[in-house]
């Protein structure tokens, strides 16, 4: 299946989705309405035993400015094409770990190749604290670091450079707000 024919399946169950969610319903219920108005709409039935979908009451506009970002997205990415795409993100991704291990960090994934070239998680340097590293990257460079969730939190860094930041001057960008985190925030003697 193309990848186009596939957003556009997508794109029509999130409308399917939207659609369904009618005021006063509680959000679990409007999903599971949802579930059933979609494969009832896929499955034609006749006879006495045909469901309808309930009445529209409430109409929803769409995310307009979501699917012109989508197109838009889509048309950046079959101008560069798909291999060159995925290839461009594992080269910036090395550049991106190879910078990172030669300010001395290290990366939570130990085995290259089951590193994603989207996502980098980075183990917390030893004696920071993450949040404030993540703080001050955000204050002083505007550029958004994420912390660990679950498990992980407070432990490791998550940096995502996907799309058109995937690039080497977005890396360098990166490399220098933490050179920069890894001077200015607390290092804890203990």
């Amino acid at each position: 299946m193309s990848i186009a024919l596939s957003l556009a399946l997508q794109l029509r169950c999130y409308a399917t989705l939207h659609l369904a969610v009618l005021p006063g319903n509680h959000r679990t219920a409007s999903l599971r309405t949802a579930a059933r108005t979609s494969s009832v709409a896929r499955t034609p039935r006749r006879g006495s035993d045909a469901v309808s979908p309930p009445p529209r009451r409430y109409h929803h506009t769409g995310p307009v400015s979501a699917f012109y970002s989508l197109r838009e997205a889509l048309r950046m990415l079959a101008e560069e094409g798909l291999e060159e795409s995925w290839e461009r993100h594992r080269t910036v991704a090395e550049y991106f770990h190879s910078g990172l291990e030669d300010m001395g960090l290290k990366l939570f994934v130990k085995d290259k190749s089951s590193r994603l070239p989207t996502v980098t998680t980075i183990l917390a340097p030893p004696g920071y604290d993450c949040k404030e590293i993540t703080s001050f990257i955000m204050k002083t460079h505007n550029v958004e670091v994420s912390g660990g969730l679950g498990p992980s939190a407070g432990l490791v860094l998550r940096v995502g450079l996907m799309g058109c930041n995937s690039s080497r001057a977005s890396v360098d960008m990166v490399l220098g707000a933490f050179r920069d985190a890894l001077q200015h925030c607390h290092k804890s003697k203990v």
